[in-house]
């Protein structure tokens, strides 16, 4: 099967280099643009089902990219944002996030660690490709730290790769499930 992703659009906390996590943000004016031009890139693509994420962000996203197609959408929680604990709402830059973000273990102070977000993600992608025959599309609208899990699962990366990966609002990446073996959840590490 094949899955889009697209990122949600922009909000003033994107604008502003503020940690989002699981925070509810809504779009802003940029955001709005960003999605109807992500309806464009999806208009002639035979998807069968929109996956999203909760947050409204996401969630109207996807009810500006889709429009009126006929198309079902799923909220599904295990691709929410990661839960940044005591740093949501805070810089991107501060020091202490900048450092204990890039420890695979930490829980960011009562958030998620990042085999706990590998394994929920894992969880999300084995059922899609259960759900789905290798010749069937769905598009997944999530948030850029999924995106970096997403891209761990499709493509050998380093851990200074992992970090580094960027995925820009509204833009779209396709990802072939064909090649990927069932992820093994129950023994998801910190080790890449």
């Amino acid at each position: 099967m094949i899955i889009y992703y697209s990122r949600h659009g922009q909000t003033d906390w994107n604008l502003d280099r503020c940690i989002q996590g699981q925070s509810n943000i809504p779009l802003n004016e940029t955001g709005i643009q960003q999605a109807k031009k992500l309806g464009e890139k999806i208009k002639d693509l035979d998807i069968k089902a929109i996956y999203t994420s909760p947050l409204d962000r996401v969630v109207n996203t996807v009810k500006i990219a889709k429009g009126d197609r006929d198309i079902p959408v799923y909220k599904d929680a295990r691709i929410l944002e990661r839960n940044y604990g005591i740093y949501e709402g805070k810089s991107a830059f501060d020091p202490d996030f900048v450092k204990e973000s890039r420890i695979l273990t930490c829980d960011l102070h009562g958030g998620e660690n990042y085999p706990m977000l590998f394994k929920r993600i894992g969880s999300f992608i084995n059922e899609l490709k259960e759900k789905y025959a290798d010749d069937e599309a769905v598009l997944v609208v999530a948030h850029g730290g999924i995106a970096r899990v997403f891209n761990r699962y499709f493509h050998k990366m380093d851990l200074d790769s992992f970090f580094k990966h960027y995925h820009p609002n509204c833009e779209i990446v396709m990802y072939d499930t064909k090649a990927l073996q069932k992820i093994d959840i129950d023994n998801i590490g910190s080790n890449f």
